[in-house]
């Protein structure tokens, strides 16, 4: 309590002084406060994860959902073809050599099952540590 006290004071003491401030929140107050569910910035993601979206909302710009990150190699061939110009071929070679195997172990499709639907096309690049000297 004394914490909170703490901080309650020091906070306005720097408005009193017309300097912005306020405290820092943990990511559960920040979703739970009045002021960004206000603004319409909690958008809920696969896998019911809750995340805040920008604060910043401007006229001739629509604020965009966030998005979630790719799976874990979702990209592989992508980045394969346009940075190193490998065909389906050589694709077809490293995962033949499992340089690129597939990301969904047994392990993770007992933890998270929804992960594994749509399995068979996220894969991973696996690239071998370089020695020096």
């Amino acid at each position: 309590m004394l914490r909170v006290t703490i901080v309650r004071r020091r906070v306005a003491a720097c408005k009193a002084a017309n300097v912005p401030a306020g405290r820092v929140r943990t990511v559960e107050q920040v979703l739970a406060s009045p002021e960004v569910a206000e603004r319409g910035m909690v958008y809920e993601m696969e896998g019911g994860v809750r995340v805040t979206g920008s604060p910043m909302h401007f006229s001739g710009t629509p604020v965009r959902k966030p998005s979630a990150p790719p799976a874990l190699g979702e990209h592989s061939d992508a980045i394969l073809r346009s940075v190193l110009g490998y065909d389906d071929e050589r694709l077809r070679e490293l995962r033949s050599t499992k340089i690129i195997v597939s990301a969904v172990t047994p392990s993770l499709s007992r933890a998270r099952p929804e992960l594994v639907e749509g399995a068979a096309t996220t894969e991973m690049v696996a690239v071998p540590r370089l020695r020096s000297g």
